[in-house]
């Protein structure tokens, strides 16, 4: 039923589109403790009170025990241990940071981003346990049931977690990570029952190996006792003053993960996600900042990635069903730096809005200004001037991401610095042309800053918001949507005014296939969604401006953002790029995996849509859309015979429709791309000459 109904959606998709275009371990308790030692799945025997399979950590550790190199690496890391210790804090994040940095046996510092979208405590926890995680759009139910580890080690509710991770889309196992660990994981904690750090160390069957209950003086005892006997222990620290005790105490061999407890939220709850801190002690280089390949930000981990960090140090594989990766530590260490990426990347979300507001109001006082100053000639102009505007922003963007300033600030600098952009060019770049100048400076900024691993881009308010946990690097999908339509309108305004000759076609073609190259690579933008969004609007808009248009052409047409697929994933496995592509795609575990993706990007963008007014939106921007292109001669009578024009148009709309189609925000680019096309069309109807008599 998941490929038909993912083939279903891809068929439509095209044909709409022609038209336009080892055993547990035994051990015993600590005497100065209580506590109980819980059946593990991972034994030479199933417990009975356990249901489920078996996980599968030892079977997988034996047979990578039989080839030689692999017994090398395991006896090298037969002595090491883990330690994952959960401190809570009376500091709201990431003040914790600070207190983490005076300590120098925490040598390595960063900040842990633990959610994708919307955070519940209960998933964060969840999706540690399984080093995978989807949006909670993509479960059923949303949240999870209030799970609760008791003082034997059962998890409750633990029958409808396994049956609400099934009916979700993709390869999400809860328990994975200590099912993977051979002899379990143990925990240790403060008090009379296990707090809700406790779901980390539960395997595949909802049991966690070992649980010590006693109190805070004895936390570090218990914790070296449990170690002797299990390769991995969760603790819980109630206070970050027996941090210090803990790490003190750490022999060679073992690596302390220290974690900022994720704050508490109702079972229903879910609020706006945030950056908690996270410390190491005994990662090789010394003194730096956390690091992994997951975000590929310095500083700046995920949740998803401790426990492939915890199965690297032990020189153990990690499971077919993780998608974290090993952190590292790499780079100078500095808590300031830290406190203020989780400054700056905590205020993306909630300046976006406000900023679109303070430009289309801005806009609406200079026409009205403008009009009441200089009659028709004076609207005219302040319909190319906001036009021109609308496309330096993605520019003016970029200053404020290097600058870091308050919001007030922010968005004058963004709004004011697009208006003061946009005079000087309406006046030396005439009607046509200045929508070139733009145009390039975006190129050429935004190529320089992906070569450079995307610093400004991702904390700019137009980038990759990487605090929502979706994407790190790279392009967003905003951006996917915004940059395809200054792209557009720059190759218009550049090339001649005049009907197409098979040159231009070529141009046209090139330069978007280029920048698709650029923001699609794994190594740069990493955004696959752009072969639709950008490579599909570039091959309908070379199709219009083709003089001669065969059937041949139009399959060439419709194939474009396919065969692209096909490149990139070569150019991505040859230049082991790593993007999101090579992750989720061609490093995927089976066919089911991939169409489990699609779907489940589908199934997101129909969340999107019935959201709020965004089904209002879809359909004004559709109908707009049409309306549009069936008039394209009155609209578009200013520009003459210049076809560049209908095509800058024409791929603008119908790369906003793929990528509303190829991406999991759905209409969300669709309602983007045609405000863009909306600006764009302002200053093509800001023609000097329509203001004559």
């Amino acid at each position: 039923m998941r490929r038909a109904k993912t083939a279903g959606v891809i068929g439509l998709a095209v044909c709409g589109l022609a038209g336009p275009i080892a055993g547990a371990a035994g051990g015993t308790r600590p005497a100065s403790t209580t506590g109980h030692r819980a059946p593990a799945a991972t034994a030479g025997t199933r417990p009975a009170r356990t249901t489920g399979h078996r996980a599968p950590a030892a079977a997988s550790g034996a047979r990578a025990g039989g080839a030689a190199d692999r017994r090398v690496v395991i006896a090298a890391a037969a002595d090491r241990r883990v330690v994952i210790a959960f401190v809570s804090s009376p500091y709201p994040p990431p003040r914790l940071l600070a207190r983490l940095g005076v300590d120098r046996r925490i040598a390595a510092l960063g900040l842990l981003n633990p959610s994708d979208g919307d955070y519940n405590e209960q998933q964060a926890l969840l999706d540690l346990t399984q080093s995978a995680r989807i949006s909670s759009t993509a479960y059923t139910p949303s949240n999870p049931p209030a799970i609760t580890v008791s003082a034997t080690g059962s998890a409750s509710h633990w029958s409808a977690i396994l049956r609400r991770a099934r009916r979700a889309v993709g390869d999400i196992q809860p328990g994975l990570f200590a099912s993977a660990v051979p002899g379990g994981v143990a925990y240790a904690g403060v008090g009379g029952r296990p707090g809700a750090d406790a779901i980390v160390a539960a395997n595949r069957d909802g049991w966690v190996s070992a649980v010590s209950l006693g109190s805070a003086g004895t936390l570090a005892a218990r914790t070296a006792a449990l170690l002797r006997h299990h390769r991995v222990v969760v603790v819980d620290e109630p206070d970050i003053a027996g941090l210090e005790t803990l790490v003190a105490s750490r022999p060679t061999g073992e690596l302390a993960l220290v974690l900022e407890q994720p704050p508490p939220t109702a079972p229903t709850q879910q609020i706006q996600p945030e950056l908690l801190a996270i410390g190491a002690s005994g990662l090789p280089g010394g003194e730096a900042q956390l690091t992994t390949e997951t975000t590929r930000r310095p500083g700046l981990v995920t949740g998803l990635d401790v426990a492939p960090t915890a199965l690297s140090w032990l020189g153990l594989p990690a499971p077919a069903g993780f998608t974290g990766r090993p952190i590292t530590a790499d780079g100078p260490r500095s808590v300031g730096g830290l406190q203020g990426l989780d400054a700056r990347l905590g205020v993306i979300a909630g300046r976006r809005m406000p900023t679109v507001e303070t430009f289309v109001l801005a806009w609406l006082a200079i026409l009205v200004a403008a009009g009441l100053a200089g009659g028709r000639r004076g609207l005219r102009a302040g319909l190319r001037v906001g036009g021109l505007a609308a496309l330096w922003t993605p520019c003016t963007m970029l200053i404020t991401a290097a600058l870091a300033p308050g919001r007030a600030v922010e968005i004058a600098i963004i709004v004011g610095g697009a208006f003061l952009l946009a005079l000087p060019t309406d006046r030396l770049a005439a009607w046509p042309r200045g929508p070139a100048v733009p145009a390039g400076a975006m190129v050429i900024a935004y190529a320089i800053d992906l070569s450079l691993g995307s610093p400004l881009i991702a904390r700019s308010l137009l980038g990759s918001n990487p605090i929502a946990g979706a994407r790190f690097f790279g392009v967003g999908n905003e951006m996917e949507a915004a940059l395809p339509i200054v792209l557009f309108a720059g190759l218009a305004a550049a090339l001649p005014q005049r009907a197409a000759h098979r040159r231009e076609a070529w141009i046209f073609a090139a330069a978007g296939l280029l920048f698709t190259a650029i923001i699609a690579w794994g190594r740069l933008g990493a955004d696959v969604g752009a072969l639709f969004t950008i490579g599909g609007g570039t091959a309908a808009g070379t199709l219009v401006l083709r003089r001669r248009r065969s059937r041949a052409s139009l399959v060439l047409t419709v194939a474009t953002p396919f065969i692209g697929l096909a490149c990139l994933a070569g150019l991505d496995l040859v230049t082991r790029a790593g993007g999101h592509y090579t992750n989720t795609i061609l490093h995927a575990g089976s066919l089911d995996d991939v169409f489990s993706t699609i779907d489940r990007k589908l199934d997101s963008a129909i969340g999107q849509l019935v959201k709020g007014v965004m089904p209002l939106n879809t359909a004004v921007c559709l109908a707009a859309g049409a309306y549009v292109i069936r008039n394209h001669a009155r609209v578009l009578a200013p520009t003459g015979k210049a076809v560049a024009w209908r095509a800058c148009l024409v791929a603008g709309f119908t790369g906003s429709i793929l990528g509303s189609l190829a991406n999991d925000s759905g209409p969300v680019l669709l309602v983007i791309g045609c405000f863009g096309l909306a600006c764009v069309l302002a200053y093509l109807r800001g023609d000097p000459r329509l203001a004559e008599p």
